[in-house]
């Protein structure tokens, strides 16, 4: 006899996570309409993830820091200390749920922010 494990998965729409990222920024509503423009582009998931990695780098002041780095062979394996502590913050900020793959593209993507000047 085979067991089957049924589990019940809750899907959100895009309306309820850019509620829960406009509740989370309600607070300073210029951070969030930047922030959220410059990710539209991107999954809801994703756009919270970066959300969150762009206020942590706002907060840190760090987008100078980003913007005169460049990544030896990739922020998956980054040894720069104060780069390093930047993807620390970023994860703390998201409650420790990256995973290696996601940390890495979300540095990139802030990388570009940060080349491009678009955090100005």
């Amino acid at each position: 006899m085979t067991a089957v494990l049924l589990m019940e998965l809750t899907f959100y729409t895009s309306k309820q996570v850019d509620n829960t990222i406009f509740n989370k920024y309600k607070h300073n509503y210029y951070i969030y309409s930047k922030m959220s423009g410059l990710f539209l582009n991107h999954t809801p998931h994703d756009r919270e993830m970066l959300l969150s990695a762009y206020n942590t780098i706002q907060t840190l002041e760090a987008w100078e820091i980003l913007k005169n780095h460049e990544p030896y062979k990739g922020f998956a394996v980054e040894s720069n200390p104060e780069i390093v502590n930047i993807m620390e913050e970023i994860n703390r900020n998201y409650g420790y749920n990256h995973s290696g793959c996601s940390i890495s593209v979300t540095m990139r993507v802030m990388h570009n922010i940060a080349k491009n000047e678009e955090y100005k």
